[in-house]
């Protein structure tokens, strides 16, 4: 389910993913296992073809589960790392299958003769150059812009202090914290300084509210000989 969440939430990662997927098949396909036989339903093709598939579906995977982590914010070096391992993979194959197959391209007749070696020299330098468009486009799309997460709760502090208003007049000397007002919309989120209590309220006094209900399980219960548990 989140492999085709993030599928559905970066299409172009996706589609360049899949833009690769059928030139890697290839080229691990006849590494692994020769000229490709006779294409038609049998044991033989089967066995030919569907490893190079799970191991290029598996670098696709994994290069755009990478992209999304870092566009989240995983910035480390061990996954800069793992995405470069992934896109030179991609080149790579991509670069095997258009050595295979790239043909020889005649120059057409609007070049001046004095601009062949160049041309010639250009064109032919089409076989390093196709290969890396797609990782780079993947490389940029992946370190142009964060992906920040929506509504993020705001956390309150939790530093107790006493009151100059009372918030509730069933509790007028209950604590009280500094620093919160009241932001419609918005998401704010009520811990405990004592425990691993914590709520989330859709406003700043609800959740102040719920937090001083809270704390007053905390306050030492008087025993009946005058000491406190």
């Amino acid at each position: 389910m989140n492999a085709l969440k993030h599928t559905i939430q970066q299409p172009f990662i996706s589609a360049t993913g899949l833009a690769a997927f059928v030139h890697s098949t290839w080229a691990l396909a006849t590494l692994f296992g020769g000229d490709a036989p006779e294409m038609r339903l049998s044991l033989q093709f089967a066995y030919w073809l569907i490893p190079a598939m799970l191991i290029a579906f598996a670098l696709d995977v994994g290069q755009i589960a990478t992209s999304i982590q870092i566009r989240n914010g995983q910035r480390t070096f061990a996954k800069y790392t793992t995405f470069a391992i992934f896109a030179v993979a991609n080149y790579f194959l991509q670069w095997l299958y258009m050595a295979h197959h790239m043909p020889e391209l005649t120059l057409g007749d609007g070049v001046r003769q004095a601009w062949e070696p160049t041309t010639q020299l250009i064109r032919d330098a089409s076989l390093w150059v196709i290969p890396s468009f797609l990782p780079l486009a993947t490389l940029l799309y992946t370190v142009s812009e964060t992906d920040t997460p929506h509504n993020t709760p705001k956390v309150i502090e939790v530093t107790p202090v006493l009151p100059s208003v009372p918030i509730a007049p069933s509790t007028p000397s209950e604590p009280e914290y500094q620093g919160i007002a009241e932001q419609p919309d918005e998401s704010w989120e009520a811990t405990c300084p004592q425990c691993d209590w914590q709520g989330s309220y859709p406003t700043a006094y609800q959740a102040k509210q719920a937090r001083n209900a809270h704390l007053r399980s905390h306050k030492p219960v008087p025993s009946p000989n005058g000491h406190h548990h």
